[in-house]
């Protein structure tokens, strides 16, 4: 593992292996180089594993970090959410972009974030969860 990597706990939990999906220190591959790892925020690794693991590519995320931010997960493709699949409580969904997200109250405390990220960190996850496997 680099030095780069190291020196930065933040960086090192939010890099997993693209086989694997496990982050790097958890990985037993070898077989990517540290270059071949993909960024996905911690908060959302456990999310973003199921849904690619169902069927439901995902191109970005991010878990936010702050209340000026989004939690937010973007599809490689329409699935049907919206339609034959319901959204999570306090999550819309583009169906143009392909995109889920929450929206938080910018003028909230980081207390209050902190306590609301979570909430709808939990919501995403049991709804990643519930989801049906895709067939193909």
């Amino acid at each position: 593992m680099s030095n780069y990597f190291k020196r930065d706990k933040n960086i090192y939990e939010n890099y997993v292996c693209p086989s694997c999906f496990n982050q790097m220190d958890k990985c037993t591959c070898d077989v990517f180089p540290n270059y071949y790892l993909i960024w996905i925020d911690n908060g959302v690794q456990e999310h973003i594993k199921i849904l690619n693991d169902k069927g439901y590519d995902t191109e970005y995320s991010c878990e936010s970090h702050e209340p000026k931010n989004i939690i937010y997960i973007t599809f490689c493709k329409e699935h049907g959410i919206g339609n034959n699949i319901p959204i999570p409580e306090g999550f819309k969904y583009n169906k143009s972009r392909c995109h889920l997200e929450h929206k938080y109250d910018k003028k909230m405390s980081m207390e209050d974030f902190k306590k609301e990220k979570q909430r709808h960190l939990d919501i995403l996850l049991e709804w990643c969860k519930s989801l049906p496997k895709l067939n193909g």
